[in-house]
């Protein structure tokens, strides 16, 4: 399709080479260490993942790391602006979006939420780019997740796992002091912690929002345990349908209550998705939080923000600019990629026109959440040829990040694959704040997930990326 993939070949790299018994003892190690300290998925088969860390420009850790608090602080102030955050999103042709919508109106109509503050657990990925051999890498967004960001556990113990080996001198070449420190666990607890005591109710609990059929389980019940063992802080699960039939709110004060006990967070590691609202009854639930005194993570606005439509606007000139300082926009726009919208009023012929003559240069993204729904190559052709403007008004267009590959260790199911793999840096925030003052506002730690070469779209969860951990070059 384009030079683009033959020019990826060119900038695949080995930094590690294990021989066939060093592969076997780690694969062998890795796998008894991942049941003992819970690395694993529901039904305690290990999380798939590397057996070696992947490399990081040091450069590009700290530049996601810096982006963290700017992408905070532009999604609060957007979400202080409910005119322009619905104007974004008023022709967008998705229903699901627009129910998003649609309770944004209703709480701003009832004169805004009683929430003493807003928080946000966000992450933001990128991807390393090299646009040639001779380039310096650097990261260029690929979109940010501002509810249900996972693995802030899982990854954890990845970066523990991989601590293990290279101390027991089990990788060769290198050394502890090369790998990132990795906080995200005790960030993310952190944050929910700050949140819990600014409620001011000390026998309340926090409600995880949870998929009766998830299968990230572990990722979530490690928070959970954090949260007890080191703030003594109670952590339920229930899902949407359970807080729809079960959860009330006082009048008076709008506390809310579910199953005898008063609420002091939602946090949502659900919701996401239409499939998690298969009937009104978990719509109204979301109403019902939105109305609440508990501190929802993250509330309608903030989820609203995470949208790919969003994020083609901010992209736009002047945008950030009503929002942010110079230096914090110059920032931010350092990890911007092409951005391009198919409203028809926007006049996306252009753009379209490029798209099919060099398809491989571009992906097309829905606002959807979650892996699985992007489209690449002969099936964008096929739906920019066929969708009607409408249909295509869904989707964004997004210049195609070539990422740099190195020689990767892929471990699944007890099965070892060598394979060149291409690695995502996840970002973790934490913004705590009200219309006065933010209470923090933090990178909460980074994430490398990495997939085969060639592999377009999916997650851990969907089986096509690993968990990851980060050491610098």
């Amino acid at each position: 399709f384009s030079s683009l993939e033959q020019e990826q070949k060119v900038l695949t790299m080995s930094v590690l080479k294990l021989e066939d018994s060093e592969i076997k003892r780690l694969q062998a190690e890795s796998a008894e260490w991942c049941r003992y300290n819970g690395l694993v998925m529901r039904e305690g088969q290990v999380a798939s993942l590397t057996l070696t860390p992947g490399s990081v420009p040091k450069s590009c850790v700290k530049l996601a790391q810096d982006l963290a608090p700017a992408f905070n602080k532009l999604i609060h102030k957007i979400c202080g602006d409910i005119e322009f955050l619905l104007k974004v999103h008023e022709n967008v042709p998705d229903d699901f979006t627009q129910r998003l919508a649609k309770i944004v109106k209703i709480i701003d109509e009832e004169g805004g939420d009683p929430q003493k503050a807003q928080l946000g657990i966000f992450r933001s990925d990128y991807m390393l780019h090299e646009s040639s051999s001779n380039d310096e890498p650097k990261i260029q967004q690929v979109e940010i997740n501002t509810i249900s960001a996972s693995f802030a556990s899982l990854s954890f113990f990845t970066h523990n796992l991989h601590r293990y080996l290279i101390e027991r001198k089990w990788i060769p070449g290198i050394s502890v002091d090369q790998l990132v420190a990795h906080q995200s666990l005790d960030r993310v607890c952190s944050g929910l912690y700050e949140a819990y005591t600014l409620y001011g109710n000390k026998d309340a609990v926090i409600v995880m929002v949870v998929d009766p059929n998830e299968n990230n389980t572990s990722d979530q019940k490690h928070i959970e345990y954090y949260l007890w063992n080191k703030y003594k802080v109670p952590m339920v699960r229930k899902s949407l349908t359970d807080i729809g039939e079960r959860a009330s709110l006082n009048p008076t004060t709008k506390a809310c209550t579910i199953d005898g006990s008063e609420v002091a967070i939602f946090y949502l590691r659900a919701g996401y998705t239409p499939s998690d609202h298969p009937t009104e009854l978990q719509w109204e639930a979301r109403l019902l939080m939105e109305r609440s005194l508990a501190i929802v993570c993250p509330n309608i606005r903030y989820h609203l923000c995470g949208t790919k439509k969003m994020q083609q606007v901010w992209a736009i000139p002047g945008i950030l600019e009503k929002y942010l300082t110079p230096e914090e926009c110059k920032l931010l726009r350092e990890s911007f990629v092409g951005l391009y919208s198919l409203d028809p009023k926007d006049n996306p012929q252009e753009i379209i026109s490029k798209v099919l003559a060099h398809p491989a240069d571009y992906v097309m993204k829905p606002q959807r959440e979650g892996g699985g729904n992007l489209l690449y190559k002969e099936n964008m052709v096929e739906a920019l040829t066929t969708m009607d403007d409408e249909e295509k008004s869904a989707y964004i267009i997004m210049d195609r990040i070539l990422p740099p590959a190195e020689t990767t260790y892929f471990f699944t199911k007890g099965v070892v694959n060598v394979l060149p793999g291409v690695s995502e840096l996840g970002a973790y925030s934490v913004m705590l704040a009200d219309n006065e003052k933010d209470y923090v506002n933090e990178c909460a730690g980074l994430l490398l997930r990495t997939k085969a070469e060639g592999v377009e779209d999916g997650g851990v969860c969907s089986g096509v990326a690993f968990l990851n951990s980060i050491y610098t070059l």
